[in-house]
């Protein structure tokens, strides 16, 4: 409703990785953390009592000050007068800890259809008596008829609530709950809620967002790493392949687990996560991994934090990390998934790059992910970038640069580099077409046509065609692949072509097989 060109591109990050996993497969993950971690906690249950915790550990200033004044109206209001002063700032603690947004935005007594929806519903979920009937009428700005001359008093504990709230999300979300609730870490990202249906998404749900947002916010930030993500896209992306093998990553962690023997240090809970970053972030050294986990079990608040440090737990955690790194049998195993998993992770991560730059919007970049960036959370992903090696070896990609062989090299960063340059140089070129032309989602046919992202973007006679696939670890077992999978252009679309990547020229309505025959991604420009 306010007047933006958009959003800093977090929203962009999270519905584009959702693409990336597998439905089915992400089920089955939470079953295996549930039952590994002999758990029955919900993303929402676990989310809702961390941000109590937070409330109480961390604003408890702030709730008492907004408790006594909560009490204050309730005295001048004599269906609520007698409402216990406990029973009130219980009924705000719990209606904050429900509520599903960062707040709401009323700023006089006509409220939004959407804020009363969060608000009430926040309420009903909070619980039920004189304490939450009475709270529901302030935060609704509706006091009773007989106190009409105290709207502004309402209005004004309204707008000092909706100051706390977002604070309380920041913290009890994003710095608690992403930190301890571990099925699927590439999830609990900055903009995101990882829970239900806003972690995945198909490839008709990836088009209609695009579409509305080429239609309202054509100028908004497409972004996927910045320097306050949970970790990189590198790393999310090879993570989001458990959700294609989720039962391969119940094995690695039952015989993973075999290495702990301290009972009591780390968690299982713990233990996924640790698990799960250093696969995500390997190769990684000891020493800066023990750093992001010291962090992580600060901010999950569980058994220690950074206002109650429990040097001793932390100190058991540690040495398990140490244990693992001098056990060659883990590290044998370790590299064995690992290698299984981080080519599509990177494949994944390739195809971002394209659809971050076609897709409707301004490519974000943060500072360094030109090439592979395997960081963590800050401050991992704030360390100093060798921008001298990577000029270096863009000046090398001016002039030699060959697709096939980058792509047998691809652990270098090269392919990526390339991958970045050549599609912001045609960006550039073609700006128009990218701020103000159409999007077309295009249909894929064929037995494996849901494992291909295709769309085309056009302007009057300038076209350009992109083509990614999804999900590739599902079909590894497969022989031929791409084999009678085609991309269906429409009629008014030229017919001949030209692969910005590769240079070849390809003529319309070609297969699959044809279109990654070089790289696993296409981006096609119309030859005139």
């Amino acid at each position: 409703d306010w007047r933006t060109q958009g959003t800093t591109g977090y929203d962009f990050l999270n519905f584009m990785n959702g693409v990336f996993i597998d439905r089915e497969g992400f089920h089955e993950l939470e079953t295996v953390y549930s039952e590994f971690t002999r758990s029955t906690d919900t993303f929402t249950s676990v989310f809702r009592e961390r941000k109590r915790q937070v409330i109480r550990e961390l604003f408890a200033g702030e709730i008492a000050t907004l408790a006594h004044r909560l009490c204050e109206l309730a005295e001048k209001d004599r269906h609520a007068r007698d409402v216990a002063r406990g029973d009130l700032k219980e009924a705000l603690v719990s209606a904050t800890a429900c509520l599903p947004v960062y707040r709401t935005y009323i700023r006089d007594a006509q409220i939004s259809e959407r804020d009363r929806a969060y608000i009430e519903d926040a309420i009903d979920l909070a619980g039920k008596g004189p304490a939450f009937d009475f709270l529901r009428r302030v935060l609704l700005v509706d006091p009773a008829w007989y106190l009409q001359h105290q709207t502004r008093d309402y209005l004004d504990f309204v707008m000092r609530w909706q100051q706390f709230t977002g604070a309380v999300m920041a913290k009890g979300l994003e710095d608690t709950t992403f930190y301890v609730h571990n099925p699927l870490m590439a999830v609990n990202e900055v903009g995101g809620d990882s829970n239900g249906p806003e972690v995945y998404f198909g490839v008709e749900e990836f088009h209609r967002r695009n579409l509305a947002r080429r239609g309202r916010w054509p100028q908004t930030m497409n972004a996927t790493s910045t320097h306050d993500t949970k970790r990189s896209e590198d790393v999310r992306t090879r993570i989001n392949v458990l959700s294609e093998m989720p039962r391969e990553w119940e094995r690695c962690l039952r015989r993973w687990t075999r290495y702990h023997a301290d009972a009591a240090a780390p968690t299982p809970n713990e233990q996924v996560l640790i698990f799960q970053s250093i696969l995500g972030a390997w190769p990684i050294e000891p020493d800066r991994f023990k750093q992001y986990i010291v962090k992580a079990l600060r901010e999950g608040k569980t058994h220690t934090s950074w206002i109650d440090i429990n040097e001793h737990y932390e100190l058991r955690v540690l040495s398990f990390i140490d244990s693992l790194y001098a056990n060659e049998e883990f590290l044998t195993d370790l590299v064995r998934f690992h290698k299984k998993i981080s080519y599509f992770g990177a494949v994944s991560s390739l195809s971002q790059v394209v659809l971050k730059i076609t897709s409707p919007g301004i490519p974000d970049f943060y500072r360094g992910t030109e090439v592979w960036d395997l960081s963590l959370a800050d401050p991992d992903n704030r360390r100093p970038v060798d921008f001298a090696s990577r000029i270096q070896m863009l000046e090398q990609l001016k002039t030699h640069a060959n697709p096939r062989k980058l792509l047998k090299d691809w652990t270098d960063g090269r392919l990526k580099l390339y991958v970045t340059c050549k599609l912001l140089n045609f960006r550039r070129d073609h700006s128009d077409l990218f701020l103000r032309g159409e999007y077309i989602p295009l249909r894929v046919n064929g037995s494996c046509a849901d494992h291909i992202i295709a769309f085309a973007r056009q302007l009057h006679d300038d076209w350009c065609v992109v083509a990614v696939p999804r999900l590739l670890a599902k079909l590894r077992r497969r022989k031929n692949v791409w084999s009678g999978t085609s991309v269906e252009l429409p009629p008014q679309a030229p017919t001949h072509w030209m692969n910005i990547l590769t240079n070849e020229e390809i003529c319309r309505d070609r297969f699959a097989s044809e279109l990654f025959s070089q790289l696993p991604f296409t981006v096609l420009t119309a030859q005139k």
